[in-house]
Parts: C-alpha cells; sequence; structure tokens
C-alpha cells in the first residue's frame, strides 16, 4: 500500500516549534487551523517564520513517528511524504531534515502555496481539516488517518481514524489502522 504523510504537524512538531519561539503561545491555544485569532501569537509572525528554513529544520519529529514509518516500510508499505512550502530555501530544510532523520531515502514532494497535490496514495495520515475535508467531499472512500489535535476534531467519515501523536501506543495504532484499511480495501 502507499502511504502517504504530510510533514508538519504529523511528522514533525510544528506547534512544540512554535511553542519555542512565541513564550506566550501553548499548543492548546489552537483551536482553528488558522493562527488569525490564536492567543499567544500574532499570525503575521507566524506566517513569516514559515518564510524561514531554519524555523523548519529544526523542529522535532513526534516520538514515536520515525518508528512508525520505519516498521511500515519494513511491513512492504511504500512511505511518501508531502508538504506546503512557503519558498524553495523551506523546501530543501524540510527535505534535508527528513533525509536525516530517516534510515532510508524518502520521496518527498513539497509544493509551493495553497492547495493539494494529486499524489497518487492508499491511505493518507495528516493534520489539516481544511484540506481533509476536502478529499472526503471528492472521495467518500478515502482513508484517512488524522493526527490528533485540538484544532481538527469532529471529522467524520466512514475511512476517518485519529491518533494521538504523543501516544505511547502511536506505533501500534498507526500499524493496526493500516492493517484495518488494507483489508477492508482489499489491496
Amino acid at each position: 500500500m502507499i502511504i502517504l504523510f504530510d510533514l508538519d504537524n504529523t511528522v514533525y512538531d510544528l506547534l512544540g516549534g512554535l511553542e519555542k519561539r512565541f513564550k506566550g503561545y501553548k499548543r492548546e491555544y489552537q483551536k482553528t487551523y488558522s493562527f488569525s485569532k490564536t492567543k499567544g501569537v500574532v499570525a503575521q509572525d507566524v506566517y513569516a517564520l514559515f518564510g524561514d528554513p531554519n524555523f523548519f529544520y529544526e523542529l522535532k519529529p513526534f516520538p514515536h513517528v520515525i518508528d512508525a514509518i520505519e516498521r511500515l516500510r519494513n511491513y512492504g508499505h511504500y512511505v511518501r511524504f508531502f508538504s506546503s512550502c512557503m519558498n524553495e530555501a523551506v523546501a530543501g530544510a524540510k527535505a534535508q531534515r527528513l533525509w536525516e532523520d530517516l534510515p532510508f531515502e524518502p520521496e518527498l514532494c513539497c509544493y509551493l502555496g495553497d492547495g493539494y497535490p494529486n499524489i497518487h496514495h492508499h491511505i493518507l495520515v495528516d493534520d489539516n481539516p481544511i484540506k481533509i475535508r476536502g478529499i472526503l467531499e471528492r472521495n467518500p472512500s478515502s482513508r484517512i488517518i488524522i493526527t490528533k489535535h485540538n484544532y481538527n476534531q469532529g471529522i467524520k467519515g466512514q475511512g476517518v481514524l485519529y491518533i494521538d501523536p504523543f501516544s505511547p501506543s502511536y506505533v501500534d495504532e498507526l500499524l493496526a489502522s493500516v492493517l484495518v484499511f488494507k483489508t477492508r480495501m482489499m489491496i
């Protein structure tokens, strides 16, 4: 199966990075995907930071996600990555970080701007509620694993599962979810 991972807030802890940069910001303040009404930050400052390649290079992966990705590959799944980038320098920083953290050469699609690239996959692992809703509207049979955060609760669908990226059982939950989806899809 082809499993497509988003990077920010799915593989790498973007909100944790914001907590380090903005002293008044806490991840629990993030109730929506937008930063325009988030306590502790000024949206323009956040969006300016998103153009800084060093910010993305310094992000840490969630505690168990690298192990989960390695195990998926060991079980024969094809793992791909994608991420939105403000500029080519940010794309380079994200790629460099991913290459350093994984024991294999990853396939990464960085796209500039908004939207969603048309990348073939069987299962999407993501956090963005707008993107996920759009995918579910276009293809109700999509299989999506959502990295659980305050801002993306309430997305429902037959093929939607939530996993807490800080949970010690993250690896087992992700592997079990993929197995369930694979069985249902008969791939």
